[in-house]
């Protein structure tokens, strides 16, 4: 009985509840705690990263500084009687800086606080591991440091581009831990007195706001279940109160949105299919045709827009190229686009002159074209035989075309009104055929007004004719006339105009094609790129490391810079190193121009390749190579002591016969300062025969006869 009496108390005693204002009490301080801490922590490690950055960027400034100065210095015969000065000013009165060097290009002090350093080796920077701040260093610079200093090491670069030393900055790393340190105690201070303030008045918020939570809770989770129908009652008239009336509104629109969702979802499924549909109808790659290359570029304001470019081949080998801006962008103007590509793609081969077809296209597309709406349209069929090239333009931007023959661009235009315009065919009384020919080198440029009417972010000013022109120049200048620098140019115009408008203010679509002549007359077939002697045939299946083992050789990494070495290799040999100076000089520029065209153009800067050099002359060559020169063009001479430059590289083959002499007494060859490479070397040498594409990779041979020099006759054979 007594046992069964203990057992019902038992029962009956209320359960120990802990108090839900304890726990969110807990819960929230808890919180406050962690994110004032995580906060902190990462404001100081953003703080100290950023002052580290900001050190490291001034003591590389002052290092690139101290590097100009020191270029005239060491070029003298006593730089130091200029760099000590000047390193005592910069480092007097400067108690955070360890040190201030500067060094020659063999690595001598030649500017040190102390005389007695000079001429000797830096022993500060032994040891020193190379440090972070990447972000900021140009080409040759480099950040070391450890625990006690941090050194910005910047070479003093020639405007010539040879480097003749470099300047040393050291600031010990006391000074920089000393700034960082510096805020630290404040923060602190700061980060513990937003702490304590957070818990105090969370405990007392705590107190006040977690009486109808219980009715709160309910009617969220018949929310979460998807029970947007039934409202949250709550007589409280705290903020409780008001956010169950906010709740009970979210529900309505909830439900309201799950609607809109829907229909939002459908909508972006068919703005995506005619984004597909419309990429679809633009070319995916370039066009090229005998040594022409079109290449177009588009990207819309919106998910779709309405510009559209097409290039294709038509009969008799000519090409066709079409560029049109329907007036509005979105939905609207792709669905306009996408008729004219259809129609455009059934009519192109009826009509040999643009102005008809663009008379035609109006003609069909006049019934669908609301009002308001209209197209620019410019279309031409090029033959790539003759290289001319017949247009008509309704209204389109004016044509740029780039001039390789006097370094120019001219700009077309057009009195055509737009398709849909006017009815009562006004537009064929407006529109005529014109007519250009593109010699070797020359390119079009055509685009829609995204890019000459695009404002800038302060809407003062539009990206205007001459801004492209000068662009187009530019790009030219930097080898665009190339097939590979097509695409250059394209990216080149699309980010300038990205950058002259900002992205997210993008107003208009931008639509980009380009048609280029390749300077030489058709693009080259590494397959089949030349047809030399038979005697350069035999040349190109012999094997040079075999059958010139006794020849002088110079291997030459594809680095501009590593070039110098040519010089050294002559003067070894007996037979090169004997001729006069003026000579040897020409023979190094020669060697120099080959090689260097290669490295730039052949390989395109690429490192990890290399151009191989051999002197060949009777005594080093080996019988079986020899039986092939005397076939050889560059073998005519009676000169039986003479001797060959065979230049061997793994690069792009060019066509033999390609270079033609530039016109010196062109202003604009001579504005340009670029090309006269080839024109030294041809110049230079007696014979130059290029064989490209052999199993052994392009070889040059140059024939050196020093009497065309000495007796001032020219018999350059090219």
């Amino acid at each position: 009985m007594a046992t069964s009496d203990r057992k019902t108390k038992k029962h009956d005693r209320p359960s120990r509840v802990v108090s839900m204002r304890v726990i969110l009490s807990i819960t929230t301080v808890a919180l406050i705690s962690v994110s004032l801490i995580s906060f902190a922590w990462l404001a100081e490690g953003n703080t100290r990263k950023a002052l580290t950055n900001e050190i490291e960027t001034r003591l590389v400034l002052e290092a690139r500084n101290l590097a100009s100065l020191s270029v005239d210095a060491l070029l003298t015969e006593f730089p130091e009687l200029t760099l000590c000065p000047l390193v005592k000013e910069l480092q007097t009165g400067r108690p955070d800086l360890a040190f201030v060097v500067v060094l020659d290009h063999e690595g001598k002090i030649q500017g040190h606080i102390d005389l007695a350093e000079l001429n000797g080796e830096c022993d500060q920077i032994s040891g020193l591991k190379e440090q972070s701040g990447k972000h900021l260093l140009l080409t040759g610079e480099k950040i070391l440091g450890n625990k006690d200093l941090l050194v910005a090491s910047v070479p003093a670069q020639h405007a010539t581009g040879r480097v003749v030393g470099s300047a040393l900055v050291g600031l010990n790393q006391a000074y920089l831990d000393e700034i960082i340190t510096r805020p630290r105690r404040s923060f602190m201070f700061l980060t513990l007195g937003l702490l304590f303030a957070g818990i105090t008045v969370t405990l007392l918020m705590v107190s006040r706001l977690l009486a109808p939570v219980a009715a709160l809770r309910s009617g969220l989770e018949r929310i979460g279940r998807g029970n947007l129908d039934t409202d949250i009652k709550l007589k409280a008239r705290t903020e409780l109160g008001q956010l169950a009336e906010n709740i009970n509104g979210m529900a309505l629109l909830l439900k309201e949105s799950q609607v809109e969702m829907l229909e939002k979802e459908r909508l972006d499924h068919e703005m995506e299919l005619a984004n597909q549909i419309q990429q679809s109808l633009l070319p995916e790659c370039s066009l090229q045709a005998a040594d022409f290359e079109c290449l177009g570029s588009n990207r819309a304001a919106a998910e779709v827009g309405g510009d559209f470019y097409d290039y294709f081949k038509l009969a008799d080998d000519r090409i066709g190229l079409v560029m049109a801006d329907v007036s509005g962008k979105g939905l609207g103007g792709c669905l306009v686009t996408s008729m004219l590509a259809v129609l455009l793609r059934s009519l192109r081969d009826q009509f040999d002159s643009p102005r008809e077809l663009l008379i035609a296209l109006e003609k069909e597309m006049q019934p669908s074209l609301g009002p308001g709406t209209f197209i620019t349209i410019f279309y031409s069929i090029l033959d790539p035989g003759s290289g001319r090239l017949t247009f008509a333009s309704a209204a389109h931007s004016p044509l740029l075309v780039y001039r390789a023959d006097g370094h120019r661009v001219d700009d077309y235009k057009t009195k055509g009104i737009p398709l849909g315009a006017m009815k009562n065919g006004i537009l064929g009384k407006t529109l005529q055929d014109s007519t250009i020919e593109l010699a070797p080198g020359d390119l079009i440029l055509q685009y829609t007004d995204g890019l000459n009417e695009s404002w800038n972010t302060e809407r003062q000013e539009q990206f205007g004719f001459e801004r492209i022109k000068e662009m187009i120049l530019k790009r030219i200048d930097q080898g665009s006339q190339e097939y590979q620098g097509n695409k250059a140019l394209l990216e080149s115009l699309e980010s300038a105009a990205e950058k002259w408008a900002r992205p997210d203010e993008i107003e208009d679509d931008l639509t980009l094609v380009v048609l280029a002549r390749s300077p030489v007359s058709a693009p080259i077939d590494k397959a089949q790129c030349c047809q030399p002697s038979s005697a350069a045939t035999l040349l190109g299946t012999a094997d040079l490391n075999r059958d010139l083992a006794d020849a002088p050789h110079l291997s030459l990494p594809s680095d501009l810079s590593l070039l110098d070495r040519i010089r050294p290799w002559l003067e070894d040999d007996p037979a090169l190193g004997n001729l006069p100076s003026e000579l040897k000089m020409i023979v190094e520029s020669s060697l120099y121009e080959i090689c260097a065209n290669i490295i730039e153009h052949g390989y395109g800067n690429q490192p990890g390749r290399k151009v191989d050099l051999w002197w060949v002359s009777t005594q080093t060559a080996s019988a079986e190579l020899l039986n092939f020169f005397p076939e050889l063009p560059v073998n005519k001479s009676a000169d039986t002591d003479g001797g060959y430059f065979l230049v061997r590289d793994a690069g792009e083959p060019i066509r033999p016969g390609m270079w033609t002499p530039p016109n010196l007494h062109s202003a604009a060859c001579r504005r340009k300062g670029r090309g006269l490479g080839l024109h030294i070397v041809h110049s230079s040498m007696k014979d130059v025969e290029q064989i490209p594409g052999t199993p052994e990779g392009n070889l040059t041979l140059l024939r050196f006869d020093p009497q065309q020099h000495l007796t001032g006759k020219e018999t350059p054979n090219v």
